[in-house]
């Protein structure tokens, strides 16, 4: 009898989930119908929004500490399993050229459109289907361990009957609802471990309640410029280097986005009213030797402090970190002052290596591009991604609670973790075959019995 696939989100990792049992060597098409079932109006929306729409595939520097999970040895075996190389090698296979630029690996047209249409189509030739506008409200197993999804497909409420499910459903991350919240309620009452999502690579919000620092976020708004930042919480401290948008409302950019997973931790998880934050203006600078540098100038003597500052800074940038300090620490430092002692000059140098931020919120979930939490790794197999609690369910992508950093590692762990739960299906299906094969050889002809149909789920 053919058996069904139910695979819940047409994101990267349940697409490639799909193309993952579908390309297999088992010659599924005789025994498996597989259909994905997606709540968005077309399929792969969010791969489009991935890498500023360029889609960074994968990273040639990815391994377990690159990201954030309970059991990073859990992350450790599926990336151990499907590297970067292989998904290089796939989308090859797929006739993707790509593009290394500094480990971080592109499509050659630097288009997402180029990945998500290439994966449709195969798939399609492959003889998936994809049902879109369907939004999966709940999961629960029959008598006779077949899977029932309830389903509202185009506003119309409908059942579908399944023998394996994968659910890759994601998170609501960049998107502006939530529709898998009833799927993950039923997937809580059929005994999985679920952390609530928050944000994880997102922009954080700046105490602005003090006038001078209102007034420096709106003066310098806009910049973007190369720094070393450092989250501070009691004994623990976190640093990343790297591009810094400065906004209206705060912080954001690449160097932001690396450490706002810790962030969010301490502010959506612990509910710590705030955490605080140095920036280093000046990352590859000594402060001693900056202030040689200054002073080594054509008429240093005749410069104002902004002129000398402008000269190592974004100039809008200057002016607001002189303001800043002329707030927090010396009203008598202007911008326009000249003849600084070298005590001056070094305590302003000082300051703009360690510029102190408070962070008071990240912005939500529907602006982050990942979020963090979702099912407990302890209760999926680290070698099919297959459920402890339920046989034939497994989990992919970000609905699994790991995240990682920046830089091409949550799709890494979505093509990663697609791969395993697609093979893991295909090979559990060879092995049913295989085994009753072997049972009707040794028995004679004996028919397969179909499954009895469930009262509570009708076709």
């Amino acid at each position: 009898m053919k058996k069904t696939l139910m695979i819940i989100g047409a994101g990267a990792s349940g697409m490639f989930s799909a193309f993952s049992v579908a390309g297999n060597q088992f010659g599924y098409k005789n025994n498996l119908e597989i259909m994905i079932l997606d709540a968005n109006e077309a399929p792969g929306k969010k791969i489009l929004m991935t890498g500023n729409g360029r889609c960074n595939l994968c990273n040639i520097d990815t391994d377990e500490s690159k990201y954030y999970c309970s059991d990073l040895q859990f992350v450790k075996n599926t990336l151990d399993r499907f590297g970067p190389d292989d998904v290089i090698t796939a989308f090859q296979q797929l006739g993707i050229t790509l593009k290394n630029k500094n480990g971080y690996i592109y499509p050659a047209s630097m288009q997402a459109l180029t990945v998500s249409r290439t994966l449709i189509s195969a798939l399609r030739i492959l003889g998936v289907t994809l049902i879109n506008n369907c939004k999966v409200q709940s999961i629960s197993v029959t008598q006779d361990s077949t899977f029932c999804l309830d389903v509202s497909e185009n506003d119309k409420r409908k059942q579908y009957k399944a023998d394996y499910v994968i659910v890759s459903c994601g998170s609501n991350a960049g998107l502006k609802t939530n529709a898998a919240r009833e799927l993950i309620e039923s997937l809580i009452d059929l005994g999985h471990t679920y952390h609530p999502m928050i944000p994880a690579l997102c922009s954080l919000y700046a105490d602005q309640s003090d006038a001078c620092y209102k007034e420096f976020f709106k003066k310098v708004s806009g910049v973007r410029t190369e720094i070393k930042a450092t989250l501070n919480n009691h004994a623990h401290t976190f640093s990343s280097v790297g591009e810094l948008q400065i906004t209206d409302y705060g912080l954001s950019g690449i160097v932001i986005f690396q450490i706002s997973h810790i962030a969010s931790q301490f502010i959506n998880r612990q509910k710590k009213s705030c955490v605080h934050l140095s920036i280093d203006f000046l990352p590859e600078s000594d402060p001693y030797e900056m202030l040689e540098f200054l002073k080594s100038q054509i008429g240093y003597h005749k410069k104002s402090l902004l002129d000398l500052l402008s000269g190592v800074l974004n100039a809008k940038l200057a002016l607001g970190l002189i303001n800043l300090y002329s707030s927090i620490c010396d009203s008598d430092t202007k911008p326009f002052l000249k003849n600084c002692t070298d005590e001056q000059l070094l305590k302003i140098l000082t300051f703009i290596k360690n510029t102190p931020f408070i962070i008071k919120g990240t912005n939500d979930i529907y602006h982050s591009q990942v979020c963090s939490g979702g099912i407990d790794v302890s209760d999926i197999s680290k070698d099919t991604l297959e459920s402890n609690r339920i046989k034939h369910l497994y989990f992919t992508g970000e609905i699994l609670d790991v995240d990682g950093i920046c830089g091409g590692y949550n799709l890494q762990w979505a093509w990663s973790t697609g791969y395993i739960a697609g093979r893991s299906v295909a090979g559990d299906l060879a092995g049913n075959i295989e085994r009753k094969s072997v049972t009707n050889t040794e028995r004679g002809d004996v028919k397969e019995r179909s499954a009895t149909n469930d009262s509570n789920c009708s076709d």
